[in-house]
């Protein structure tokens, strides 16, 4: 189950994912908007939301795009900090897609990234692309955190990523 948050107000939407995310046993929650920006009391909201569900942290992953993780990066930082110290999964989408500072990368608290599928799709063809995605492979692993490959097509893409020692892989080809 997955629930897209496009502003700070979708906090009334916390309690419908956090019981299904008890019947499922996972869910995400993905943002759309700086979801820090003045807003502190909605990560306190998710963690009261799974203690009064009795659903563990870390079976809920709350999702950020790298460009809007950057529009706020101190409240954000701020926002992702507080929900990872009560255990839940915080995951960097689309990376490689926006400009967020190395620094930055190296101070959210986020356990997985998710390289874009841009990157993914031109593996094949462009040297450009491997030597992106190996850089960022090699870059997440020293932080600790696992990698995700979206839009994996073909079993080729498959076969560079699965090489290169990506973690995750997603994409139309497992979905036939």
């Amino acid at each position: 189950y997955s629930l897209s948050l496009l502003n700070v107000e979708s906090r009334f939407e916390v309690p419908r994912i956090i019981e299904a995310l008890k019947r499922r046993g996972h869910g995400s929650l993905c943002f759309h908007g700086a979801p820090g920006t003045g807003k502190t009391a909605l990560a306190e909201h998710i963690a009261a939301a799974l203690q009064r569900h009795q659903v563990k942290p870390n079976l809920l992953t709350c999702e950020i795009t790298e460009s809007v993780a950057m529009e706020d990066t101190d409240a954000t930082l701020r926002f992702f900090t507080e929900l990872a110290e009560v255990g839940v999964h915080i995951s960097i989408d689309d990376f490689g897609s926006g400009y967020s500072s190395l620094a930055y990368l190296r101070k959210l608290p986020a356990k997985e990234v998710k390289i874009d599928r841009s990157f993914v799709t031109d593996l094949e063809r462009s040297a450009d692309a491997r030597a992106v995605v190996d850089g960022v492979i090699k870059l997440a692993h020293a932080l600790g955190k696992r990698v995700v490959a979206e839009g994996v097509e073909t079993i080729k893409q498959r076969r560079i990523l699965t090489e290169m020692g990506c973690d995750e892989l997603q994409g139309f080809l497992f979905a036939q």
